[in-house]
């Protein structure tokens, strides 16, 4: 139908009777004769949900026997930088249930050498379904949990829904402001720390990384930051 009224706008009037269609917003386009106009653009949002949706979502299908269902570690470059480290974690649903990532991920805890620290905010894009079989990971910032780990080495760990992770040595140390570097300095940054992103890094976590990037007064640290981004396959408008 719309390669037909493509091909062939002028098919487009005979075809859009308005006593043909019940919807009130189809009726005012087939009067404004741009039904095939709509249509298409429709669909086209309709592909481009999906595709937002595939790239929300960092579930995968296969997952190792002898996986545990809660793991962490730490990512990013070592300190001094201005880019912070985040908490990868990945899960395994093996259970028979499909949970709702986006409650579990809403509820998590930090445990900082014992002490719950509670997320605080959070946003969500996606599909928060979570199958039975599948895994799922992304980052974690510190500081979306109070209270705030603070400077120095502490025994960190994870619950994410009914899981618990394992336990790792975190010396944390906080990032370098932006605002004392030179553009040469926040560009080398880039080009020193970028080539040492694994593939295993979620998307996400490099989004969390570089979209601010973006918006740096330099246009040389702005296209780095860009080709980091597209070479994962992430888009934004500047």
């Amino acid at each position: 139908m719309i390669a037909r009224l493509i091909e062939n706008p002028a098919a487009s009037k005979r075809a859009c009777n308005p006593k043909s269609y019940r919807a009130g917003f189809l009726r005012a386009n087939c009067r404004n004769g741009n039904t095939w106009i709509f249509l298409v653009f429709l669909l086209a949002g309709f592909l481009r949900y999906q595709q937002t949706l595939a790239a929300a979502s960092d579930t995968e299908s296969t997952v190792a026997a002898d996986e545990q269902p809660l793991t962490i570690k730490l990512v990013g470059p070592n300190p001094p930088s201005s880019f912070r480290r985040f908490l990868l974690m990945r899960a395994v649903n093996r259970s028979t249930a499909t949970w709702d990532l986006a409650e579990a991920y809403a509820a998590s805890q930090v445990f900082v050498d014992g002490k719950s620290s509670k997320r605080t905010n959070y946003r969500w894009g996606g599909i928060s379904s979570f199958f039975p079989g599948q895994a799922w990971g992304t980052c974690l910032q510190f500081e979306d949990y109070e209270p705030r780990i603070s400077p120095g080495p502490h025994k960190v760990r994870l619950k994410f829904g009914a899981l618990e992770s394992n336990a790792i040595t975190v010396d944390w140390v906080l990032p370098r402001s932006t605002a004392t570097l030179t553009a040469l300095e926040r560009l080398h940054e880039i080009k020193e720390f970028a080539p040492s992103i694994k593939e295993e890094i979620p998307r996400d976590c490099v989004e969390m990384w570089f979209a601010g990037r973006l918006h740096d007064p330099d246009p040389s640290v702005r296209q780095a930051a860009t080709d980091v981004l597209h070479a994962r396959g992430i888009y934004h408008d500047q």
